[in-house]
């Protein structure tokens, strides 16, 4: 038996042309993605390596803290983290629109050690160790 012979179609052209062109149109949105998401990324990681990070020693009340720190090395520290949380959150969802950078803090004139400051309240800090992205963002962050 004999296959029939196919047709073309103004109306099957049209519909074969318009399935290509959202596979085209996804494979494209999705190449974007990743490429935003890579670039995110290395912003987040530009941050990371802002932080100063010094020599520990032990306070008189038992705290542990950066021999090195200050007020102003602490502020610097919390923009730096935000700014890494900001962008590695953008590398998970990277049709988001990113807001401008706030300017780096203005230091101060006289700045109080680390060991007068009191007991540091990072919330960005757990955020370092477990930075795994979600699940269904596979397509753009592997």
């Amino acid at each position: 038996m004999r296959w029939p012979r196919p047709r073309f179609s103004v109306r099957r052209l049209m519909i074969t042309v318009a399935i290509l062109a959202i596979g085209f149109g996804a494979i494209k949105w999705v190449s974007d993605m990743r490429a935003r998401s890579a670039a995110y990324r290395r912003r987040a990681q530009e941050f990371l390596e802002m932080l100063h990070i010094g020599s520990m020693s032990t306070t008189p009340d038992g705290r542990t803290v950066n021999r090195y720190e200050n007020e102003n090395v602490r502020r610097r520290n919390g923009w730096a983290w935000r700014q890494a949380w900001k962008y590695r959150r953008l590398s998970y969802y990277p049709w988001l629109v990113a807001e401008p950078d706030p300017p780096p803090p203005r230091p101060l004139a006289h700045p109080r050690s680390a060991r007068e400051l009191p007991e540091r309240d990072d919330p960005f800090v757990p955020w370092a160790q477990d930075s795994r992205p979600p699940a269904w963002t596979f397509l753009w962050t592997w």
